[in-house]
């Protein structure tokens, strides 16, 4: 059953809305299932395929913001598990990749920079120096090397691990996962 805020059949009530069906959000005008177009609900925007599903990230135990990017008309744009368009900050995909949003678009430019940075066992200096100043860090003995400190450096969107040796502090980069 496809249902609309309030419990109302979309499809069977000839209404315009947005629906779900189990994991998939779909938008329908006059009852009819909208394809291969935006759609701005309270604020939000969505884009619905050519089967008219919504793009939205995948649902992953433990990520909540965790972005899925896709090509549309030449630009690409990221959505969160709720089929949403993501409009600014740093995001990943659950594999890890980075993005870099602009007024709702994937800075390419930027994108590119962030991920060269964040290449595994890569200089941290870089990767700090473009994201700043985390919200919050954590440090534990290191599982990655003996003689070294794991950081968690928690930003609004991501989670930038990082090994640091403690006998000459350099910090290398280990992943960014979403959060």
């Amino acid at each position: 059953m496809l249902l609309l805020t309030g419990a109302v059949s979309v499809k069977a009530a000839g209404k315009t809305g947005l629906a779900t069906s189990g994991k998939k959000i779909y938008y329908y005008e006059n009852g009819r299932k909208v394809k291969n177009c935006w759609k701005k609900v309270n604020g939000y925007k969505y884009y619905f395929g050519s089967s008219g599903v919504a793009y939205a990230a995948p649902k992953t135990t433990g990520m909540t913001k965790n972005v899925v990017c896709k090509k549309i008309g030449g630009s690409r744009y990221c959505f969160n598990q709720k089929g949403r368009m993501v409009r600014n900050g740093l995001y990943a995909d659950i594999s890890g990749n980075a993005y870099y949003i602009k007024s709702g678009k994937v800075a390419e430019a930027k994108t590119k920079k962030i991920q060269k940075a964040l290449e595994y066992l890569a200089d941290a200096k870089k990767i700090r120096s473009y994201l700043g100043k985390p919200n919050k860090t954590t440090a534990s003995s290191s599982c990655f090397r003996d003689g070294g400190t794991d950081l968690k450096l928690y930003y609004p969107n991501v989670m930038l691990a990082l090994y640091r040796d403690d006998t000459n502090g350099q910090e290398l980069v280990l992943f960014l996962d979403p959060r």
